[in-house]
Order: structure tokens, then C-alpha cells, then sequence
């Protein structure tokens, strides 16, 4: 499992946990984990329909995005990669890539047989970037999730701002 480390103190490390509700947080051993580092950040602007990817002060993604529909909103907050998928085909609403995130959607319990985690992703669809289409996750031009498949590792801090 890969955690995002969100407080070290005294030998106990305050994670950030990949469950509902969002922004749980639990303690663990520093002794019992081992910590990789990397200066990796994303960030999502749902209104303005862009992601921002840096490592360290540069910028290496700066992209348009699909967002979710108003009725199922992508809830704002923290949270971090915890999976990169390749999807079996590439020619679905899911595209070429699908980080899987931390979050949850706080309106749908589970989709597609899934417990409702929020995600970002390629998609099959380009002319979706740009609108309100998906249930929750963020989608990307197939071509900009690929460039970031070849460099992010998971575990990479997201901040999803309204």
C-alpha cells in the first residue's frame, strides 16, 4: 500500500488514508514503513477545467481536463495517486491511463462495480475536455496522461480545488 505521510512526530508517521470518509487520516510505526521521497505535485482547477503537474518549481503538465457533472461532483481536498492502470482497451472512457486516487465520491457509493474512487484519466472521448461529463473523475487527453504515466510515481499529493 502507499500512503501519502501527512505529519512525523516521535517515531509515529499520521498518513492519509485511502478510504470514506475523505481526508481520514490513521498513525503508523515509522519503524514498520519505508518512505521513498519525490517533489512531484498535481493540481486540479475544476472550474477552470485545467490540471497543473510540477516537479519541484517546474511546470510539467499545464492541461485542459473533462470534470465531473454537477450531480455527481468531484469533492475538493487532498489526496494522493495510489495506482497506475493501463487499461485492457484503450478505446473507453477510461483512455490509455488511469491514475486512481485517494477520494471517493461523496454522492455515489460505488460505479461500474467499483467502490466509487475518484480517478484521473485518459479518455476516448477528447471532445469531453473541457465540459462537465464524468461521474467524479478527471479526464485527460489521452496524449497527457501518457506523458505523465512515464514519469509519475504513485503516491503523488493531489490538491483538487473548486
Amino acid at each position: 500500500l502507499v500512503f501519502l505521510v501527512d505529519q512525523a512526530t516521535n517515531g509515529w508517521i499520521r498518513v492519509l488514508l485511502p478510504v470514506r470518509p475523505n481526508g481520514s487520516t490513521g498513525w503508523v510505526k515509522s519503524s514498520e514503513v519505508r518512505l521513498s521521497r519525490h517533489n512531484f505535485h498535481i493540481e486540479v482547477r475544476l472550474s477552470e477545467f485545467r490540471i497543473i503537474v510540477t516537479k519541484g518549481s517546474a511546470v510539467i503538465l499545464d492541461a485542459p481536463v473533462g470534470v465531473a457533472k454537477e450531480n455527481t461532483p468531484t469533492p475538493g481536498g487532498r489526496y494522493y495517486t495510489t495506482e497506475l492502470l493501463k487499461p485492457p482497451d484503450p478505446n473507453t472512457v477510461y483512455g490509455t491511463y488511469a491514475y486512481g486516487l485517494s477520494g471517493f465520491s461523496e454522492v455515489l457509493q460505488s460505479l461500474n462495480g467499483g467502490p466509487g474512487q475518484l480517478g484521473i484519466h485518459g479518455t476516448n472521448d477528447p471532445s469531453s475536455i473541457g465540459k462537465r461529463v464524468s461521474s467524479g473523475c478527471v479526464r485527460l487527453r489521452n496524449e497527457d496522461i501518457e506523458k505523465l504515466a512515464k514519469v509519475l510515481p504513485v503516491g503523488v499529493p493531489v490538491v483538487i480545488k473548486p
